[in-house]
């Protein structure tokens, strides 16, 4: 695998150390909210019962029935119960998703679902960010994650989606996966659209990847993408969350192999579209999935297309000719 070797001009390493102090503090935010729930980093009790049934039942969950979701006209909010049953800590979730329909014919549209960051699950942003805001005759979807809906959280979009016990993360994930797959499966059959794309950035690329894995869609498209949260707990402000936890999860947790949570990695499971149907837009200075991570992707689909701009995580360089790029997609 090669991945691309980059020299950092003063602006670039100013944004690049910029972004990595976020990381960190980011990370210290987490593991003081760890902190002040010690049991959990002492004891898990629904670790066995949910990695057997991860391991029984596929990461994927079966969807037994399309959700149940409904579209309210006025607001052009879309809510519904995510499908996930959760087998232990946590109350049920929710599908939360804002619909803007084309501006085009009511006939003959293309769907487009976006998912955003971990801590921007705000629609109008994203449609800035992608300019999104005058497609003719796709119809635009802006789903909201689990745990980063108003309400949802105390501190900051997120709190609570990463736990110290293992077993609450992988169904925060889980149950954010199965939730973006309901949306998908009921927006493709109550509208009958021909043609159906998924946009992530960051976290929304992860769960994007897990869609063009498993949800009847035709194209993928990640920006700056997450390939697993335990290599952004390792890597994100220089491991400040993850190796801690790891260690001390390690020490106390007996019967808990951290091994096992791998299940949440999109690439060990088969792509359910071509590769050369999903794009890849990353940023060169990225300090948060830097080009190492992403490249990832590449080692294992060759055929993925890959977009690099000289930006960071945060800082959109080459703007322009990405948006170009998403609409020429959709």
């Amino acid at each position: 695998m090669t991945v691309t070797r980059t020299t950092r001009g003063p602006v670039a390493s100013l944004l690049y150390g910029s972004e990595l102090a976020l990381g960190c503090c980011w990370m210290l935010g987490e593991l003081a909210l760890v902190a002040a729930r010690p049991y959990e980093l002492l004891k898990d009790p629904h670790w066995h019962s949910v990695i057997d049934d991860v391991e029984q039942r596929g990461w994927y969950v079966p969807l037994a029935a399309r959700p149940d979701l409904h579209l309210d006209e006025g607001t052009g909010w879309l809510t519904g119960a995510n499908p996930y049953q959760r087998i232990g800590a946590g109350a049920a979730d929710r599908i939360l998703a804002r619909y803007v329909p084309g501006r085009g014919r009511a006939t003959d549209r293309r769907l487009l679902v976006v998912f955003h960051c971990y801590g921007i699950p705000v629609p109008p942003i994203m449609e800035r960010l992608f300019g999104l805001g005058d497609l003719d005759d796709v119809d635009v979807v802006y789903s909201i994650t689990n745990h980063h809906a108003p309400g949802t959280f105390s501190l900051w979009p997120g709190t609570g989606f990463a736990r110290a016990r293992p077993s609450h993360t992988l169904e925060n994930l889980r149950s954010a996966v199965t939730g973006a797959r309901g949306l998908v499966d009921w927006l493709v059959q109550a509208r009958e659209y021909r043609r159906g794309t998924v946009l992530g950035y960051s976290l929304g690329g992860h769960l994007a990847l897990h869609l063009a894995n498993s949800a009847p869609i035709h194209r993928a498209i990640l920006y700056c993408p997450v390939i697993n949260l335990r290599t952004i707990a390792r890597e994100l402000g220089f491991g400040i969350l993850g190796r801690p936890i790891e260690l001390a999860a390690r020490h106390s947790l007996p019967g808990v192999d951290l091994e096992r949570i791998a299940h949440d990695d999109p690439l060990r499971y088969p792509l359910g579209i071509p590769e050369n149907d999903v794009h890849v837009i990353a940023q060169r200075h990225d300090a948060l999935t830097p080009l190492a991570h992403v490249a990832a992707i590449r080692e294992k689909y060759p055929g993925v297309a890959f977009h690099e701009y000289d930006g960071t995580h945060l800082y959109p360089a080459g703007r322009t000719r990405f948006q170009k790029t998403i609409r020429a997609l959709v």
